[in-house]
């Protein structure tokens, strides 16, 4: 298929908003995505109405007029602005771990005094105490039931 504004040149891409066939003069990649050039110019007039909504400084309540912005000078980053931002799950994951483990350790801590307190005292050291749970676990039940 050819360009539909170039119909000698050859079509590489689609417009991602209309689906008008571009070559590679006319296509213009904005945020990872092809668009030709009036889906392009309505995307940067609407994120810019967007920036200049959410830019002007609102006035204070007591009618002091309005906030200048003061500090740092704006720079034109529209890229990184464009992009969506992807809530970052890894941190979820981490705290989840982190819990897990605590959890975990508490169990472990819990066991280890139910063996010093009721079990070391009839059964011995440790490893005896496993050989009888891997090969008769009701008499142990039994005896920290009874």
């Amino acid at each position: 298929m050819n360009c539909e504004n170039h119909p000698d040149k050859e079509g590489v891409a689609a417009c991602v908003s209309c689906g008008k066939i571009l070559c590679a003069d006319c296509r213009l990649k904005l945020v990872g995505k092809n668009y030709c050039q009036e889906c392009a110019d309505e995307l940067v007039t609407l994120y810019s109405d967007k920036k200049e909504a959410f830019s002007e400084s609102k006035p204070i309540a007591g009618g002091y007029g309005k906030l200048k912005p003061t500090g740092v000078p704006a720079v034109d980053n529209t890229y990184e602005k464009a992009r969506p931002v992807k809530e970052n799950s890894s941190n979820r994951f981490l705290l989840f771990c982190l819990i897990f483990l605590v959890i975990l350790f508490f169990i472990a801590l819990g066991l280890y005094i139910v063996y010093l307190l009721y079990l070391a005292p009839f059964y011995g050291d440790l490893s005896n105490v496993i050989n009888i749970l891997l090969t008769d676990p009701q008499r142990i039940i039994n005896f920290l039931i009874d």
